[in-house]
Parts: C-alpha cells; structure tokens; sequence
C-alpha cells in the first residue's frame, strides 16, 4: 500500500485553500474535493476555523500552480506551507500469512525445544538413575545369594565326603568316627570359603 504525503493545514495555507475555491484555474473536481476537505458545502465561509484539517499534499501543489497563474504577485509554496505540520498516517502492518504464520510458530518450538535439550543434557534422567540402582543392587544381591548357597552346599559336601569316605575306609561302621572326619573337613572347608570371600569382598 502507497500511502500518500499528507499536510496538517495551519491557518495561512486554509486561507489559500479557500481562496483557491474562487479561483478560475482551478478544475470542479480538486474544487469539490476541497470542499469536502475543509468541511464546506456549496457556500463558502472563509472565516471557518477547523481544529484540525489534514489534506493530500498534491491538492496543495494544484492549489499553488492555480493561484500562481491567477495572481500577479508570485506565491511560494514554502510560503503556504509555513507553519503546516507533515502528518503521517499510522502504519497498519498487513496481515500474515496463515502458512507463514505457522512456520514461525513451529521454528519458535524447534528452537526453544533444541535449547531446553541443550541447556539438560548434562542432567541426568531420574528415572533411568533409578532403574540403573535397581538394577546394580539386584545384580549384586543375585551375586550374594549364589556366594551363599555355594559356600552351603561346598560345606555340606565336604561333610558328607568325609562321613562318607571314612565309611569306606573302615571295616566296620562308626558314626562316630565319622562324624568327627565330616565335621573336621566341613570346618576346614567352612574356613577356606570364608576367606575367599572377605578376599572377593575386599
């Protein structure tokens, strides 16, 4: 959209203005214009004071050459417009595109989500801190039920060896005996498991 140069009228360059609507240079249409500019019907007051009238700086420009040729006496533009303000329309963005609009939106997210990964990759995930504990503390306790039940059966089995093979080794049954040998080499045993494994544990 072209906007167009606009005049703030001070009081001289209305003066001008209305003496351009009896002015015989000037064509009916920039006339009619005028008109409708300055608040005026088909009767023209000169003495009409507006607060604040604002007109096209090209119906300025058609007023100066009219009256130029109709006067004897030169007339200056920067005359006129002495004591006029330049008024400057407010600026009304146009309207986005839906699609454009959208992109924006998605490339906001990418980047803010690209930034919260950025500023959180050194922080670990809860949940997998807790799923790794879980599974350490069951693998080392899978670890402590099998060091049990090996060194149980390893005793038990030096006990029945012994009770078992001094069994063989005499004539006659003694469950005394017996006994004694399994519980000997069930110690012995016993002791040597434990010592590995304050030695593992260490």
């Amino acid at each position: 959209m072209v906007y167009e140069a606009e005049i703030c009228v001070s009081s001289d360059l209305q003066r001008s203005l209305v003496d351009s609507l009896n002015c015989g240079r000037l064509d009916g249409s920039t006339k009619t214009e005028l008109r409708k500019l300055l608040h005026f019907g088909d009767h023209v007051d000169s003495s009409s004071n507006s607060t604040k009238i604002i007109v096209p700086m090209r119906l300025v420009k058609a007023v100066h050459e009219a009256l130029k040729q109709d006067k004897t006496e030169p007339i200056y533009l920067h005359e006129m417009l002495k004591g006029s303000e330049l008024h400057l329309p407010e600026y009304t963005p146009p309207p986005r595109n839906p699609e454009l609009e959208e992109r924006i939106q998605r490339l906001k997210a990418e980047a803010a989500e690209k930034e919260y990964k950025r500023m959180t990759k050194n922080v670990s995930n809860p949940e997998t801190y807790y799923k790794e504990n879980l599974g350490n503390e069951l693998k080392m306790m899978n670890n402590q039920v099998i060091a049990v039940i090996n060194f149980a059966v390893t005793v038990a089995g030096a006990f029945a060896f012994g009770y078992k093979g001094s069994e063989a080794a005499m004539e006659q049954p003694n469950v005394a005996i017996q006994l004694t040998v399994g519980l000997v080499l069930g110690t012995i045993v016993f002791f040597a498991d434990l010592y590995f494994l304050i030695q593992k544990t260490m």
